[in-house]
């Protein structure tokens, strides 16, 4: 699966918050060079996504307001089976 933030809502909350991008890092218990991918927005991984909502108190369901967390994207593959 991909995870991803959206970048105005990782930065929004960091603002509100008064958390640097290394904060952020040492909060979620992540490398900064990690906390900053996820600041831009790149994909990162489930860990690193939950570590982040945690961290920045935002809910797990994805729901922020008029933003909408990008909700994980399963793999287009096919298993070879019938539904």
């Amino acid at each position: 699966m991909k995870y991803s933030i959206p970048k105005n809502i990782i930065r929004s909350r960091m603002k509100s918050k008064g958390m640097r991008p290394e904060d952020l890092a040492s909060q979620a218990k992540i490398s900064f060079a990690t906390a900053r991918k996820a600041a831009d927005g790149q994909v990162i991984s489930a860990t690193v996504y939950y570590a982040i909502l945690l961290a920045l108190d935002l809910p797990e369901n994805g729901a922020l307001g008029n933003a909408q967390l990008t909700v994980p994207q399963h793999s287009a593959r096919s298993n070879g089976g019938s539904r």
